[in-house]
């Protein structure tokens, strides 16, 4: 078990928010496994809450896509496929193109500040071998991004899709091994389209990001999956 994903237990207020919280962290963390069971009685117990809560938490995150729940078999952790890989990845690219055409107009000098920011310290992050901080700093790059396009549907549409992305980043960190060397020049290159506020080369960069992303991902699921078949 890894200690730093231990639950951590949750007071009254914004009890389902805080057990989703939990809960989310833990699964992108790699403390539940694709495809473990999650059991009520025992995440209630941990997070010392009762059932309710941990049930509408669950509910919550199978909507996010993390989470599968069945009736009467429970809930486990989804085992993310090719195939969802393809609607996660072109969904995105369709959000994320659009995001970037209003952040062009919308972004203040200060927000590209902060993305610059977030590019520096993925260098650190990859300098010092800590992969999963800088997972979390790639998903906050784009989660900026979407903030500054100051477009509310479309950040409601991401935050709905933003946890599947993080699943797949960790997948890909897993089996891509290129993933530290090109996160930084990517985005470092996007940041710096942005500041120059030059909507076509920053619409061209982010689908490239998107499409390089997507094709190494895809090859290492397809690999795993025909490894599957070939074990069935």
């Amino acid at each position: 078990m890894n200690a730093k994903a231990a639950l951590e237990p949750v007071s009254q207020r914004g009890l389902t928010d805080a057990v989703a919280v939990n809960i989310r962290q833990a699964i992108l963390a790699g403390r539940f496994a694709p495809g473990q069971q999650l059991r009520e009685v025992e995440l209630a117990q941990e997070l010392q809450v009762s059932r309710g809560p941990v049930r509408e938490a669950l509910i919550r995150l199978e909507q996010e896509g993390l989470v599968q729940v069945r009736w009467h078999r429970g809930a486990t952790v989804v085992r993310l496929s090719l195939a969802d890989a393809e609607e996660v990845y072109t969904l995105r690219a369709a959000l994320e193109t659009l995001a970037v055409r209003f952040a062009v107009l919308r972004a203040t000098d200060a927000e590209i500040d902060e993305l610059e920011a977030l590019v520096n310290q993925m260098q650190e992050a990859v300098d010092a071998g800590r992969h999963r901080e800088l997972i979390e700093l790639d998903v906050e790059f784009h989660d900026r991004i979407y903030r500054a396009s100051r477009h509310q549907r479309l950040i409601t549409a991401w935050n709905g899709l933003r946890s599947q992305v993080a699943l797949f980043l960790l997948n890909r960190q897993a089996v891509s091994h290129d993933y530290p060397e090109v996160v930084v020049t990517e985005h470092a290159a996007i940041a710096r389209a942005l500041r120059a506020r030059e909507e076509a080369p920053l619409q061209e960069l982010v689908e490239e990001h998107l499409r390089g992303a997507y094709n190494r991902l895809s090859a290492a699921l397809s690999a795993i999956e025909a490894g599957d078949d070939s074990r069935g």
